[in-house]
Formats: C-alpha cells, structure tokens, sequence
C-alpha cells in the first residue's frame, strides 16, 4: 500500500492554498485537529485531508473543516446556523484521540441563540462556537 495523505489549507484573506503532506493517516488528521476550533474561522475558508493511494490512483476526502458554504442562489456565503431551516439535513463531524464519526440528522429546531439537529436518538446543540462541527 502506498497512500500519502495530504492535509490542504484555502486561506480566507491571502487567497492561497497551503498543502502539508503526511505518511501516515494518524499524522494527517493529529495536525488537522489542530485547527479544529472556531478560531480557525478568521484565516480559512477550509481545511480538509486527504488520502490518496498511488497504486490505484485515487484520492479520497478523510476529514472536512469548512467556514463557508453556499447558499440556494449558489452564491459562497459564511456558514450560518442561523440562515439554516428545520428540516435540513445536516452532518456532524467529530475528530477525536479515540476515533472519527459522522452522523448524519435533521435540524429539528431554530432559536436566536442555538440550533438543534436529531439524529441517531441524539439532539445536538448547534450554536456560535460549534457550528463548525456542522454542515
């Protein structure tokens, strides 16, 4: 097996890309999670990592940080809970020492001050600093 893993940084202000690469999966995603905080907002519009496999000549996306999405104009907007509505279906990403998960859920509520998403028998609390574990 000869995967390489790449972790990629779109700069908010600078309009650049910024690539690190890593040998293994372990060492790619310990770096991303660095950057895995509100904070990060201010200088990217996205961080993500990738494996790709040079033996069968394919990349596939591992982990996902996104600031900005697009809206139903498709215009690239700053990622908002609050122009979400109930109904949407949504994705919650959490990166951890002890594993990865994705669980997929509905927003089931929207209030001025947070968000709720349902999924797996869980309601998950969406607000200003952890609506970019969301999307």
């Amino acid at each position: 097996m000869n995967n390489r893993y790449f972790v990629k940084f779109e700069y908010r202000n600078e309009k650049m890309v910024k690539i690190f690469e890593f040998k293994t999966r372990r060492d790619a995603l310990d770096y991303f999670r660095l950057f895995y905080q509100p904070d990060s907002e201010d200088l990217y519009y996205s961080i993500f990592v990738s494996e790709c496999d040079a033996d069968q000549k394919t990349e596939s996306l591992l982990a996902l940080l996104t600031f900005v999405e697009r809206n139903v104009s498709g215009e690239i907007i700053r990622k908002n809970w609050r122009n979400w509505n109930v109904g949407r279906v949504t994705i919650y990403e959490t990166y951890e020492f002890d594993g990865d998960s994705i669980t997929q859920g509905i927003l089931t509520e929207v209030h001025s001050d947070h968000a709720i998403l349902t999924a797996d028998g869980m309601h998950l609390w969406i607000d200003d600093d952890t609506q970019f574990m969301f999307r």
